[in-house]
């Protein structure tokens, strides 16, 4: 688990033209982290997040440590 900075990096593989919210999906997510990879997403400083069109549906997370 990070102690300090956190960035994180978020890539959502969608073969579906359903509405789905980036923004409330990040939420989940952070949320759903917190004690996992980090002990408070107030950690938390950078995000990076993507829907990508694609043949398959999956979640690819990236979570590191980051330097202020």
């Amino acid at each position: 688990m990070l102690t300090g900075a956190v960035g994180l990096t978020f890539k959502w593989y969608i073969n579906h033209n359903r509405r789905s919210d980036l923004d409330n999906r990040l939420k989940v997510l952070l949320d759903s982290l917190t004690g996992i990879a980090y002990e408070d997403d107030k950690q938390v400083v950078e995000i990076n997040a993507q829907k990508i069109k694609s043949d398959f549906n999956g979640l690819e997370v990236e979570v590191y440590g980051k330097a202020i």
